[in-house]
């Protein structure tokens, strides 16, 4: 992805600036799509379905405030985990399966 796509993708997700966002995370999992959820559970309503390869927004500096929830298991994998990181969706905190994606600077 250009840096570019990753400024308009931060727009999307931040509501009004990429700069609101800190770090950036990125599915881990190559050929899977991924889900950003509104609350730390499988249960809870999905805000975005996210391509796989594609930058998001981290709610803190280098995807910290990691948090323990809903356990889920991760595409391809049949372990159970229960800790989420939150991300920065349309200027509100939102929450990803932290086993199944990675996270990096973007």
């Amino acid at each position: 992805m250009t840096m570019s796509g990753v400024l308009a993708l931060g727009a999307l997700f931040a509501g009004s600036s990429a700069a609101q966002a800190y770090g950036w995370g990125q599915a881990s999992n190559w050929n899977n799509a991924w889900n950003v959820r509104s609350a730390q559970t499988t249960s809870a309503p999905v805000l975005a379905r996210i391509p796989a390869k594609q930058d998001v927004p981290c709610w803190y500096e280098y995807c910290t405030g990691e948090e323990t929830g809903g356990s889920y298991t991760c595409p391809g994998s049949s372990t159970k985990y229960n800790t989420w990181t939150p991300l920065n969706y349309k200027g509100r905190k939102a929450w990803v399966a932290s086993r199944c994606v990675g996270f990096g600077q973007g």
